[in-house]
């Protein structure tokens, strides 16, 4: 598995960000997030769900878990790109993310 650097993947870096869809055809994406964040190496890492459903036992199950956001996936593919581009800008821009715990922190920004 990428995330937990198993296998061929043993030696990578985790992800800064995790898009997350709800509907992983082998296993549940609410098991995947509760897997995320309750392995320490991982739980710093943001995690953007995505849905096509917005059921509120949903929605509040996904932050109960620590989900870091829940967005309905749009139907259309325009869409669905403009969405990824602005979580994107927003947790790569914007926020300023947990760095891992052996991490040194990064360099302040300079002022946009």
């Amino acid at each position: 598995m990428y995330v937990r650097g198993l296998g061929k993947y043993a030696g990578v870096n985790p992800p800064d960000m995790i898009f997350l869809d709800l509907s992983s055809p082998k296993v549940s994406g609410l098991e995947i997030l509760k897997e995320i964040k309750a392995t320490p190496a991982l739980m710093h890492i943001p995690v953007v769900v995505a849905s096509g459903s917005d059921d509120p036992d949903l929605v509040r199950a996904v932050y109960a878990l620590n989900g870091n956001c829940f967005m309905r996936k749009p139907s259309e593919s325009a869409q669905f790109l403009k969405f990824v581009e602005t979580c994107y800008e927003f947790w790569g821009k914007m926020v300023t993310l947990s760095p891992q715990k052996n991490d040194t922190p990064p360099p302040p920004r300079s002022p946009v």
